[in-house]
């Protein structure tokens, strides 16, 4: 089971924690809906060091991947009314990694993101055990 599955699973105290870290920065949105490809390139997003500016233009590719990703997404909902609001919540949030991370500074949204993943996987591995 991926760890957003079970992560969604969590008793409600751990689940706002996880819902907690998500913001603007991040949206809950983007993981919910991309969580396959996420968690598909979690080895990637852990072998980026978010303090090593070498790793710029790794970041860069796989910002530029996953934004690649959120825009594809987004387009294959576009004939479903029932995801219209979700359609215009991965555009914008799209929109607002071109801005803010891709060009400007890459290796803070992969910290982002893997702060997050950190988090959810510590909750999911402290309500397991």
């Amino acid at each position: 089971m991926s760890l957003w599955n079970r992560a969604q699973q969590l008793p409600p105290d751990a689940l706002r924690q996880v819902q907690n870290v998500y913001g603007d920065q991040f949206p809950i949105e983007v993981r919910h809906y991309l969580a396959g490809w996420i968690e598909d390139k979690m080895q990637q997003w852990n072998d980026i060091d978010p303090e090593n500016v070498a790793h710029s233009q790794f970041a860069h590719s796989l910002v530029s991947q996953l934004i690649q990703e959120m825009e594809n997404k987004a387009l294959s909902y576009s004939s479903n009314e029932d995801l219209f609001l979700v359609r215009i919540r991965l555009d914008e949030a799209a929109n607002l990694f071109k801005t803010r991370y891709l060009n400007n500074n890459p290796l803070a949204l992969v910290s982002i993101i893997r702060e997050c993943l950190k988090t959810e996987l510590h909750l999911v591995q402290q309500h397991e055990n």
